[in-house]
């Protein structure tokens, strides 16, 4: 082609440039998943009490606030999902550089006879190549990475829900056992005011050295219980400052002793809503569009390429004079596969099959992430039932306490000192019972949130910072 006319070398060129590029298959975008999707949960309406879209502040717990901002600053986990974030978009630069022309720089040194003194001479010249994309196969390539991005920027947002979540638990876990570690103390000093009660109706003669013994062993129990629920808090304490990506022992926290209430119960939506909301299925479901360009690309690659070339030099340099007649060639070659062995035909079933695979994956997902807001609703609301039933059962409890100990205390004939220990040994089982309870009604509710997901995540960034700068290790511990 170097001995064409300038004029059509140039037109060639253009052509091929301007030439549309056709996908000889089409990229399927937002597929529907391969399930069907329910009109509503079954387990609960769609309305209810607006979720705040930072649902953990609904609590209203400013601790919890800073070890949630600490968390998504700090957490080492998330800090590596954003690094692998930050890798995918690099593959999806370099799959974007296809779409534009190569051109390196070329030289050599040469020693020819012909020139004076036989001085070495430095050839240099200009090669460019560039692929007409003729059949979409780097801008699918391209398009594959780039939804890959996407998903890699929906998996960090995935494990920053999920830690939101896991530092909620664990506080509430902690401010559970610290609450369980007050109601200890008062149950010990109750089991001290009945001993009292135990050894003054022996001196007085009324009662008996079993009633102290028994009286001295249900002690026992009940104190002995503080060194597993101290334990318990140390551990927690400790995985707080893991989720916040602290050493264990660095982290201080003033840690409430009190449950909050349950908020109202938020609007489920559908199960629809979950594709936008919850960034593990959306992921998932980028996932089949990736796999989908990549079919897209395996097609391309059966067919023919255009390839253009070109060379503009060289340059000759003896000594410090240049050679003012460069060579400028250009060329167009096709390339058409025309025996592999079946092994491109091979690769477009194989990529048509991970898209079949990744389909069931995204519907495993959603189908998973719709079962967990049913269970999640179901178990909450049962679970406010239970707990309204162990109210009334503490109720009757501690009133069959009080008139226990009011007979044995009057002397009433035949009253045992037994009796008062089944009713005051049942009313600290049950208030243990009823704290425990609303634990985890609140760990239900945090279960709901997580599993409604939500769009706050679209504002993280690994470069910002909380707006609340205060440190959680600022505060200073009052365990």
């Amino acid at each position: 082609m170097s001995r064409l006319p300038a004029s059509i070398r140039v037109s060639v060129l253009a052509a091929a440039l301007l030439l549309p590029a056709c996908s000889p298959h089409k990229v399927v975008h937002n597929p529907d998943a391969p399930i069907e999707l329910p009109s509503s949960f079954h387990s609960i309406s769609a309305e209810g009490a607006n979720l705040p879209d930072r649902w953990w502040q609904s609590f209203g717990d400013p601790q919890l606030d800073k070890l949630v901002n600490a968390a998504l600053s700090d957490n080492l986990q998330v800090l590596a999902a954003w690094e692998r974030l930050e890798q995918v978009k690099a593959v999806s630069t370099m799959a974007g550089a296809a779409r534009y022309p190569s051109l390196d720089v070329q030289a050599a040194v040469v020693r020819t006879q012909e020139t004076p003194f036989n001085i070495p001479s430095s050839p240099l010249s200009l090669n460019a190549s560039y692929e007409v994309d003729l059949f979409k196969s780097v801008g699918n390539g391209l398009g594959a990475a780039r939804t890959d991005e996407l998903a890699a920027r929906d998996q960090v947002e995935s494990l920053a829900m999920s830690l939101v979540a896991q530092i909620a638990e664990t506080w509430f876990s902690l401010v559970s056992q610290r609450a369980r570690l007050e109601l200890l103390s008062e149950q010990i000093k109750t089991s001290e005011n009945f001993l009292e009660l135990a050894e003054m109706r022996l001196g007085q003669g009324l009662g008996s050295s079993l009633d102290l013994l028994q009286q001295r062993q249900q002690l026992a129990v009940v104190s002995g219980q503080r060194p597993l629920l101290e334990s318990a808090v140390a551990v927690l304490q400790n995985q707080l400052a893991l989720l916040t990506g602290q050493t264990p022992g660095s982290i201080k926290v003033a840690v409430r002793s009190t449950l909050p209430e349950l908020p109202p119960l938020p609007g489920a939506g559908v199960p629809a809503d979950l594709l936008l909301r919850r960034p593990d299925v959306r992921s998932a479901r980028l996932a089949v569009t990736a796999a989908d360009y990549r079919v897209a690309v395996a097609v391309s690659n059966r067919l023919p390429k255009l390839r253009l070339t070109g060379q503009y030099g060289p340059f000759t340099r003896v000594q410090t004079n240049f050679s003012i007649n460069p060579v400028r060639n250009i060329a167009a070659s096709i390339l058409a596969p025309l025996f592999q062995g079946g092994r491109l035909k091979a690769e477009v079933k194989r990529n048509e099959a991970v898209v079949r695979e990744k389909s069931y994956v995204f519907g495993q997902t959603l189908l998973q992430a719709i079962t967990e807001v049913e269970n999640a609703l179901v178990q909450e609301r049962k679970q406010v039932e239970y707990i309204a039933l162990l109210e009334g059962q503490l109720t009757i409890s501690q009133e069959t306490l009080v008139e226990a100990r009011a007979r044995y205390g009057a002397g009433a004939g035949g009253q045992s000192f037994l009796q008062i220990l089944t009713a005051l040994s049942s009313a600290q089982q049950i208030e243990q019972t009823l704290l425990s309870a609303k634990q985890q009604a609140l760990s239900y509710r945090i279960s709901l949130c997580r599993a409604l997901g939500g769009t706050w995540t679209h504002e993280l960034s690994i470069a910002s910072k909380p707006q609340d700068s205060s440190s959680p290790n600022e505060e200073t511990s009052t365990l």
